[in-house]
């Protein structure tokens, strides 16, 4: 995975590129969630293209992202939420040690809502993954 910040309004957004041809293959990003209201929190988002699903991305980027909220910017937790039915997604989510909140409401309607502390990140084996491609 290759990266490069783009984006403002966010701790850091980065370009995921495909490593062996620079190509961009999606992006991972720390917006803030309800900015601006007493539910405020920093929030894991990513997107892919479809032929790059499956192929560890979204858990790689993700992971980078994580760590680096938790250990440069002093994160306690983070939210993220995706479609009810984005089981793959949820599962990106569960191996980066999120759990289940429940529902909440967003702009493209329900969707399921998750929640991290870092203490659970570093105990998931994302964690080590993370902490060993930034060695």
């Amino acid at each position: 995975m290759g990266a490069h910040r783009v984006g403002a309004r966010r701790l850091g957004g980065w370009a995921v590129e495909e490593r062996s041809t620079g190509l961009p293959v999606g992006y991972c990003g720390l917006p803030l969630w309800r900015e601006g209201t007493p539910e405020e929190a920093v929030e894991i988002g990513y997107g892919y293209a479809r032929d790059a699903w499956g192929r560890g991305y979204a858990t790689e980027a993700a992971a980078a992202a994580m760590r680096w909220a938790f250990e440069a910017r002093d994160v306690d937790s983070l939210v993220a939420f995706t479609a009810r039915e984005n089981h793959a997604s949820q599962h990106v989510l569960a191996k980066l040690g999120y759990a289940p909140q429940g529902e909440v409401e967003t702009q493209h309607g329900r969707a399921s809502f998750f929640r991290v502390t870092r203490a659970a990140f570093e105990a998931s084996t994302a964690y080590e993954t993370a902490s060993a491609a930034s060695d």
